[in-house]
């Protein structure tokens, strides 16, 4: 039986990767999935090893089960020690384990967070569209947005997009730059026994590393808009320590707020980048 993708699912998470297939082969993308397409009587460990080795590419419907899962952890393994492409597709908010971060850390991944999954599915077909269309070498997986599919093509091992991984770079830059001026902020806060600011602080920069330094590898827009609250903030607290001469603290709180400034500018522009890529997958198919 000839196919292009296979579909690694934990058995929990049927329902997802049933409409996930149901999807693809609706857009001409033949697909492999158990049980359906294993012979009645045919060894399930066998079928799913051939199966591996003849796929095209791989879609990895990757949940908290999935990652938890030794039998998803082998078939992931198996696929990109043959070369074949890996598409995993996050459907909950969660980081892969450390065995699947090995396989999967830097591979190009695809968000279906939230309703309806008929949108991320069908921007997974274009996905696997342009790169079963291209036909791209084995061992290689493709980099959306580049006319060019030898230029564009990388070993699945690769390093993310060159230009993201620079904003993301100097985004964090800026972030432990903040970490280390409210740093110099709390001490002050301790030497003049200022316990109400000192917790307000605290809680500050916990708030600054949960709601946005966390979401740098997650949710980019969820980044800006808590760096524009925080931003907001910082400007309302400089005025007020300008109006108080508080010298020391305003210096520190404007050094801060320009670090934050850059750390929003780099975030903007990882969204725009990602934006650019997502045209040019679809704009390919």
């Amino acid at each position: 039986m000839s196919f292009d993708v296979f579909i690694s699912y934990a058995h929990d998470d049927r329902p997802v990767a049933d409409a996930a297939c149901a999807i693809l082969e609706r857009s001409g993308i033949r697909c492999w999935i158990a049980p359906r397409d294993i012979a009645p009587g045919a060894d399930y460990a066998s079928a799913l090893s051939d199966a591996l080795d003849n796929a095209r590419a791989l879609v990895l419907i990757f949940s908290g089960r999935a990652n938890e899962s030794p039998h998803i952890r082998r078939e992931v393994e198996r696929a990109v020690s043959r070369g074949i492409p890996l598409i995993p597709v996050r459907i909950e908010d969660i980081e892969p384990s450390a065995a699947l971060r090995y396989f999967v850390g830097s591979v190009h991944w695809l968000d279906a967070l939230t309703p309806p999954l008929e949108q991320h599915f069908t921007n997974l077909a274009a996905t696997l569209g342009m790169l079963l269309k291209r036909d791209v070498a084995p061992g290689a997986r493709l980099v959306p947005g580049g006319p060019d599919p030898d230029a564009r093509a990388v070993p699945t091992g690769a390093a993310p997009d060159a230009t993201m991984k620079r904003h993301l770079f100097r985004a964090r830059a800026a972030g432990f730059a903040c970490f280390i001026c409210g740093g110099f902020g709390l001490l002050l806060l301790v030497a003049l026994h200022d316990t109400f600011n000192l917790l307000l602080a605290i809680l500050g920069t916990t708030l600054f590393y949960v709601l946005v330094f966390r979401n740098l590898t997650r949710d980019l827009v969820m980044a800006r808009t808590m760096l524009i609250v925080l931003i907001g903030l910082a400007a309302i607290y400089l005025v007020g320590e300008v109006m108080q001469s508080l010298w020391l603290f305003a210096a520190i709180g404007s050094t801060n707020l320009i670090f934050t400034l850059w750390m929003l500018y780099e975030v903007n522009a990882m969204i725009a980048e990602k934006g650019r890529n997502t045209s040019g997958v679809r704009s390919a198919v």
